[in-house]
């Protein structure tokens, strides 16, 4: 985020997740754009580029969180794992009696 935004942006993000109760590094990089789209000429040795910040409830925590059920069903079929469970019923030449 440093290298893109400057060190100004990222504590202004900072401080504005931190004031929201957020503690997720998502919500600090939205909050350093957002510090970015409101001030663009305070650092001019800094290229800005555009960047569209969607409005978000004040209830968002992260990015990241998700409810299970807010998530759409998955299509995926389950992994086979069968030649695993035959591997594991093997025993050893040491059980089964075997001594070298």
């Amino acid at each position: 985020m440093h290298r893109a935004l400057g060190h100004e942006r990222v504590v202004a993000g900072i401080a504005a997740a931190l004031g929201g109760g957020a503690l997720f590094a998502d919500v600090v990089a939205v909050e350093a754009r957002k510090a970015v789209q409101t001030d663009p000429q305070a650092d001019p040795h800094r290229t800005v580029v555009a960047v569209r910040v969607a409005e978000l409830p004040d209830d968002l925590v992260s990015f990241t969180r998700r409810e299970p059920g807010s998530l759409p069903a998955g299509t995926r079929l389950l992994p086979l794992v069968s030649a695993y469970d035959q591997l594991l019923r093997r025993t050893s030449p040491a059980q089964a009696g075997e001594f070298r």
